[in-house]
């Protein structure tokens, strides 16, 4: 009961530190406990309506039927069942709760891409921790160079390869460690 008049508060437009004092809790900090634990995001991203969350989502098969799974990096936002058919419906009326969210589809097992360029690397060169030890070179397939690469390069590349970093940067055995932090 207690959430259910606090998102009514904060829809209303009333301030974190109100809403929390008058569904009876000790202040705002006492409102995002309850929040991060029944919604998996804080009363400020409620309010905002998910400005600035990523909400990942994905169907699975359940005994009651599609699931449709939506969770932030704060455990599970939102659970949802459909029949089959039902799933375009079920992620439009989710996905409204929260309209100014980024929703990413989880892919699962499926085929994904990723496009990585190296027209600016900047500091740091390697990401920081625990991202770092999470892939080593055996997790990754080798780069695929073609001389094709250095026909018609853009000229943002061209000036980068002709600095002393780039240079350096470009030289096979440094690039392969680089690529991927080798231990």
């Amino acid at each position: 009961m207690t959430l259910d008049n606090a998102r009514r508060l904060l829809d209303e437009g009333m301030p974190l530190l109100e809403a929390s004092l008058e569904v009876g809790m000790s202040g705002p900090g006492r409102l995002h406990d309850l929040f991060v634990t029944h919604e998996a995001m804080s009363p400020g991203d409620y309010k905002t309506r998910g400005a600035g969350l990523v909400i990942r989502w994905g169907f699975h098969l359940s005994p009651f039927g599609m699931a449709l799974v939506m969770v932030t990096g704060r455990g599970l936002a939102g659970l949802s069942f459909s029949d089959a058919g039902g799933e375009r419906a079920a992620f439009a009326d989710m996905s409204g709760r929260w309209p100014n969210a980024s929703f990413v589809e989880d892919m699962g097992d499926k085929p994904w891409f990723l496009h990585l360029s190296y027209v600016k690397p900047h500091w740091p060169y390697m990401a920081p921790a625990p991202y770092h030890k999470m892939y080593g070179a055996k997790d990754c397939l080798p780069l695929n160079r073609d001389e094709r690469e250095l026909v018609d390069q853009h000229p943002v590349l061209a000036a980068y390869r002709r600095n002393e970093l780039g240079a350096v940067r470009d030289h096979q055995g440094v690039r392969s460690r680089a690529s991927v932090g080798t231990e």
